[in-house]
C-alpha cells in the first residue's frame, strides 16, 4: 500500500511539473512578433546569411529580406526586437556570431537616439526572444537590474499572467510550428503596417542622439574593434517628417567615420548642405534619400515607420547598395533552396499587405499565416 501511495504522489508531482514547464514555456511571450521574428532566426542554416541587419522596428519594418533576394541574390535577417537600443547592439552582433558569420552588418543609428537605452520593457523584449546560453546570461548581467534578473532566469516568475493574453500565446505557438514545419521563416522577421499617413502634417523633426545613445554609440564602436569586426554600415533609416541634424548626431557621425566605417543615410538629400561630414580615411557619408523617391504620405505608416510600399522601394534601393557598392553576393549554396521557395512567395506576401493597406486595415502583419492569407 505505501508503495502505491508513493507512486501515486510522484506522478502527481511528475505531472504538475511537467504542466508547469509546458506552461512556461506556452506562457513565454513578451510580444509574439518579437519572438516569432527571432524563432525563424535559429532555423537559418549555420554560416548561410550574408548580411544581418541589427536595430529596432524602422528595420524590421522596412527591410524586405526575400525581396532582397530575389532582387540581388544574397540572405540577409533582421536581428531585431521593437526598442532595440543601441545599449542592446553587442548583445546582438554576439547572438549573430553564434550560428553565422555574415559579410556585412548593417546597423541602424536610430538605436542611439533612445533616452533610455535600458528600457526595461525593451531589454525584456530583446533578452526574452533569445536563445538560452552565454549570450543571454551576458546580456542580463549587462542590461538588467540586480531586482529584476531572476524573473528574466525563470520565466514562470514574469509570465504566468499572460494567461489574459492567451490568443497571442496561441498564435505565437502557431506561427512557430508553421516555420517548423516548412524549416524556414517565409518572411524573415518582417512586419508591415497596413495604412498610410494621408492627412499628416509634414513637419521639421531634430534628429538626435540622446546622451546615453551617445554613450552607446563610444561603447559600441569599442565592442565592433575589440572583436575586430570591420565590414559594418550604419543606416539612418528614413523619417516622415523634414530632418535637422542634432549636434551630438553631427559629433556621433564624425565619430563612427573616424572609426572607420561608412554611413548610409535615408533622411537628407545629396545637395542638404545641413550637415557636412568628412574624413580622412576610405569611408563614406552617403545619402540616398532621392534615390528611393518616399511619398511622405503615401509610403509611410507614422513618422518613423514606413509601410509595405516604402518598404519595397527602400528593400530594392538598400539591397542594391549593399549589392553594388560593397560587393556582397550570396555565398552559400546549400540555402539556396529555402531562400528560393521564401522569394516564390514575394508577389503574394506584397499583394496582400498592398490590399489591406490601400483599405486602411491599421493592423500590423508578421506572422507567415498574416501574410500569406488570401485576399
Amino acid at each position: 500500500m505505501k508503495l502505491k501511495y508513493w507512486l501515486k504522489i510522484l506522478i502527481f508531482v511528475v505531472v504538475i511539473a511537467v504542466l508547469t514547464v509546458g506552461a512556461a514555456i506556452f506562457l513565454h511571450v513578451p510580444e509574439a512578433r518579437d519572438v516569432t521574428g527571432m524563432y525563424g532566426f535559429y532555423l537559418e542554416e549555420e554560416n548561410s546569411l550574408d548580411v544581418v541587419l541589427i536595430g529596432p522596428s524602422p528595420v524590421y519594418t522596412g527591410f524586405y529580406s526575400p525581396l532582397a533576394y530575389e532582387q540581388e541574390e544574397f540572405t540577409s535577417y533582421a536581428v531585431s526586437t521593437g526598442g532595440l537600443s543601441g545599449a542592446m547592439y553587442p548583445s546582438a552582433v554576439r547572438e549573430t556570431l553564434q550560428t553565422q558569420n555574415p559579410q556585412l552588418f548593417v546597423v541602424d543609428l536610430s538605436g542611439f537616439c533612445d533616452e533610455d537605452q535600458k528600457d526595461s520593457a525593451a531589454v525584456r523584449r530583446w533578452i526574452d526572444s533569445i536563445r538560452n546560453g552565454e549570450n543571454r546570461e551576458k546580456s542580463i548581467a549587462d542590461l538588467v537590474s540586480e531586482e529584476d534578473k531572476d524573473s528574466y532566469r525563470t520565466a514562470f516568475i514574469k509570465y504566468h499572467s499572460n494567461w489574459t493574453r492567451i490568443r497571442g500565446c496561441f498564435k505565437t505557438l502557431i506561427d512557430k510550428g508553421d516555420q517548423k514545419k516548412r524549416g524556414y521563416s517565409v518572411t524573415k522577421n518582417f512586419c508591415a503596417y497596413t495604412d498610410t499617413s494621408d492627412n499628416a502634417e509634414i513637419t521639421e523633426e531634430v534628429y538626435e542622439f540622446s546622451e546615453e545613445g551617445f554613450a552607446s554609440l563610444e561603447q559600441f564602436l569599442s565592442f565592433l574593434k575589440e572583436e575586430e569586426i570591420e565590414n559594418v554600415l550604419f543606416v539612418r533609416f528614413p523619417r516622415r517628417n523634414t530632418i535637422t541634424d542634432g549636434e551630438r548626431y553631427t559629433e556621433g557621425v564624425q565619430m563612427i567615420l573616424k572609426a572607420g566605417y561608412d554611413i548610409l543615410d535615408y533622411c537628407t538629400d545629396a545637395d542638404d548642405t545641413k550637415g557636412v561630414y568628412t574624413s580622412d580615411t576610405f569611408n563614406t557619408y552617403n545619402r540616398h534619400k532621392e534615390t528611393v523617391n518616399l511619398n511622405p504620405n503615401q509610403d509611410f505608416y507614422d513618422a518613423e515607420h514606413v509601410n509595405i510600399f516604402g518598404a519595397e522601394k527602400l528593400t530594392k534601393d538598400l539591397a542594391a547598395y549593399i549589392s553594388t557598392l560593397l560587393q556582397v553576393k550570396h555565398s552559400d549554396a546549400k540555402a539556396a533552396e529555402t531562400w528560393e521557395n521564401a522569394a516564390s512567395f514575394n508577389t503574394q506576401v506584397l499583394m496582400h499587405a498592398k490590399q489591406l493597406t490601400q483599405a486602411h486595415a491599421h493592423k500590423g502583419l508578421y506572422t507567415q499565416r498574416d501574410f500569406l492569407k488570401q485576399p
